[in-house]
């Protein structure tokens, strides 16, 4: 254990973490680092033993969330991080989940709007699915209402650049549709418009006899 005079270094285990750093009157207090059983760790500012200021939680499997704690929870704008340090989201915090306005990144498209409680949610929120390659490169978006991680109902729109809204891909308002043991969709002739912006049924050009084919209309 060193000591400064006001603050002291110290190890400290537990049941569910070791801490290493800053202590006062036996408190985590000042800058450390919290070890989790899992291998994931936070560095950071403690007071009282509670975390407090700014924060880095790097994550077992290679994430990074950079905020800021206050007694113990992350608020305010936060930035996560994967291991390649590719931007998964940005946006605000309440109680240690998002909400607020937020963007994320997944492998499926990314999500800009609102969040509450952790979940996209809100009116007017956009879903843009990944690029359609081509010169210029095209951009489609579902923009409508969210509620709890569930899209409620949305309109579909194309734009040229990424940020821009973009122009109406039609009028055909889309609604949650979930699949049942009696039914795939309430509307299964409508069109999937990024599946369309993809692919065409077209005649295979294998036989006379091969019947329709499925075509890619951009390289994949």
């Amino acid at each position: 254990m060193i000591s400064d005079g006001k603050s002291k270094r110290a190890r400290l285990e537990t049941e569910f973490f070791v801490y290493e750093g800053e202590i006062r009157e036996s408190e985590m207090e000042g800058k450390g680092r919290m070890k989790f059983n899992d291998g994931s760790y936070i560095e950071g500012e403690f007071l009282a033993g509670d975390l407090h200021g700014e924060g880095k939680y790097y994550h077992a499997d290679g994430r990074v969330v950079i905020g800021k704690y206050v007694h113990g929870s992350l608020q305010g704008l936060v930035r996560e991080i994967d291991g390649d340090g590719k931007d998964i989201f940005v946006g605000y915090y309440q109680d240690s989940q998002r909400c607020g306005h937020g963007k994320l990144v997944t492998e499926c498209g990314t999500y800009i709007g609102e969040f509450k409680e952790g979940e996209f949610h809100g009116k007017n929120n956009r879903f843009l699915y990944p690029p359609i390659s081509g010169e210029p490169p095209g951009y489609i978006s579902l923009v409508g209402e969210w509620d709890k991680g569930r899209m409620i109902s949305a309109k579909a729109f194309r734009a040229h650049k990424i940020g821009e809204s973009g122009s109406p891909v039609g009028e055909f308002e889309y609604k949650e549709d979930v699949s049942t043991s009696q039914r795939i969709s309430c509307h299964p002739l409508v069109k999937d418009i990024f599946e369309d912006s993809l692919v065409e049924v077209r005649p295979s050009s294998i036989g006379p006899n091969a019947g329709d084919g499925l075509f890619a209309k951009v390289d994949l």
